[in-house]
């Protein structure tokens, strides 16, 4: 399954919001503690989805825009 996600860093708790974009797709926008230095938010990112979605953190891949806010992971 692939998702769209919008992650904010330096929030000062870790939250998520699903929110649909303008065509009907669901855009994950999550609020990371952690900060956006030498990927670390990418990190936080993997653990929080893996535990939203009860799988384990191998089963979560960031598939493109790495060094952006605007990402698509996938979970298997």
């Amino acid at each position: 399954m692939k998702i769209n996600v919008m992650i904010t860093p330096w929030a000062k708790t870790n939250k998520l919001d699903i929110q649909q974009d303008l065509m009907g797709n669901e855009v994950y926008k999550i609020r990371l503690h952690a900060k956006p230095i030498d990927g670390e938010a990418n990190e936080a990112l993997i653990a929080f989805l893996a535990k939203h979605f009860a799988v384990t953190k191998q089963d979560v891949q960031i598939v493109s825009w790495n060094h952006s806010r605007h990402k698509v992971i996938e979970i298997k």
